[in-house]
């Protein structure tokens, strides 16, 4: 019903008085609109409990998607006490071209958060409640849209330029950067210690047991370089593949360099070379990693396709050609970490596979090696009826 309301303004003028009737029409009972400025007239917003939570645009290996990538991201967030299907939802950052991408058939859970990368393909596996999305985001800044099932905007948000892997989340009601980002979790403290602990892989049967981050004459690379190198081992007894695992020496890029198609066996020993060099790649070739290690101590780290920690290992500061190892024998740990100057590369780290080691890489102690020793010599005299305990040195150059 329009209700008309007559505004009589008296305007005094030098030249005399006018009045001018003013009429204002309003619908009674309709709703103001809400529709942000700056946005189309045909699109409005409707509050329908699904909002966007946290973004990131430039992920440099914090949170790599499921297929290793450094995927941008967007989380969502379902903020009521029922869960909520996204069929008929979706996402735009263009809102003049209308919807870009489609949300498949998934629901979010009352009060849960649902993750999609937006990797540029729509490769989603929804048994997994893994979703990526056909486009990608700006680092340089944009905005993002959720479009409701009946086209309005459910939510928006305006991204800044963000640095590598720093998001943008709402908190208390405001929008902030965070250098912590808890993609999956509550942008708080607590979301962040959760998010990390979720980082933490069930499946640790391959560890790392040996590492040497000052190798001037230990073991030679296939470009014969002394090379940094890492050791993993399988503990379980089961084959293990390593595609795709990840290997690095930050803990903000988990996958930094990612393993190729490579099984390793049951109590075997397999050695990377931390060289800066791509991987050789395939069963028994050598493994090189795209960087090296500080001689000043390092921290490696190895992770699983997901980016979730399998084990990680902080080596000290080493002298040349000494290993930070953990104790080993038969493929199994039998204790801690030591520094040790008995190096085990691809054996167990012990006396006996120093031995083993240095039996098979004869190389290993330059040109000239001792070739024998006697400690309590009785028998054998050198001056007369003297006996000398003795070391004999061959020079195998």
């Amino acid at each position: 019903m329009k209700v008309f309301l007559g505004i009589f303004l008296a305007l005094i003028l030098a030249a005399g008085i006018s009045a001018a009737a003013v009429y204002i029409s309003s619908n009674a009972g309709a709703a103001p609109s809400s529709e942000p400025s700056g946005k189309p007239s045909r699109y409005t917003t409707e509050s329908t409990g699904i909002i966007i939570n946290e973004v990131m645009t430039d992920n440099e290996g914090i949170y790599p998607a499921d297929n290793g990538s450094r995927s941008d991201w967007a989380e969502f967030h379902n903020g009521s006490d029922r869960d909520i299907s996204l069929y008929g939802y979706s996402l735009t950052d263009n809102i003049r071209s209308g919807a870009k991408w489609p949300f498949p058939n998934i629901s979010i859970k009352a009060h849960g958060y649902l993750v999609v990368f937006l990797t540029g393909d729509s490769k989603s596996d929804l048994s997994s409640g893994i979703i990526h999305c056909s486009f990608k985001l700006s680092s340089k800044g944009e905005t993002l849209y959720l479009l409701s099932p009946s086209g309005n905007i459910a939510d928006s948000v305006d991204i800044p330029a963000l640095g590598a892997n720093v998001s943008y989340g709402r908190a208390d009601g405001a929008w902030k950067e965070m250098a912590n980002p808890t993609p999956g979790f509550e942008n708080s403290d607590a979301g962040y210690s959760a998010y990390r602990q979720s980082m933490t892989a069930a499946d640790t049967r391959v560890i790392i047991t040996e590492v040497m981050t000052k190798n001037a004459m230990t073991l030679k690379d296939s470009a014969g370089n002394y090379s940094d190198w890492a050791e993993i081992c399988n503990i379980s007894g089961a084959d293990f593949n390593l595609s795709g695992c990840g290997l690095s020496d930050d803990p903000n890029d988990p996958m930094k360099w990612r393993f190729p198609d490579v099984n390793i066996k049951p109590g075997q020993y397999l050695i990377v070379f931390c060289n800066g060099a791509l991987a050789a790649g395939g069963e028994n070739k050598e493994l090189d990693a795209n960087f090296r290690l500080s001689s000043a101590g390092a921290t490696l780290s190895l992770s699983d396709p997901r980016g979730r920690l399998m084990d990680s290992v902080t080596a000290p500061e080493l002298s040349s050609d000494s290993s930070y190892r953990r104790s080993m024998r038969d493929g199994k740990p039998t204790g801690g970490w030591e520094v040790s100057r008995e190096p085990s590369p691809g054996y167990g780290n012990d006396g006996d596979g120093f031995s083993q080691f240095v039996r098979d890489n004869p190389a290993v102690s330059g040109d000239v090696v001792i070739s024998e020793v006697m400690a309590s010599n009785n028998k054998y005299p050198v001056e007369g009826d003297k006996t000398y305990d003795f070391i004999e040195i061959e020079n195998r150059g």
